[in-house]
């Protein structure tokens, strides 16, 4: 994830790699709410 978004600060811009981590983050927290539900 790290080198995703140093690629995206390098080639766009911080925006676009502060959105891309926090939409990291809310992907990675509703897969968990999906998993811990089903086990």
């Amino acid at each position: 994830m790290g080198t995703a978004c140093g690629w995206l600060f390098w080639q766009y811009s911080l925006e676009a790699a502060m959105i891309a981590h926090a939409n990291f983050h809310v992907y990675v927290f509703a897969l968990n709410a999906l998993l811990t539900k089903f086990i």
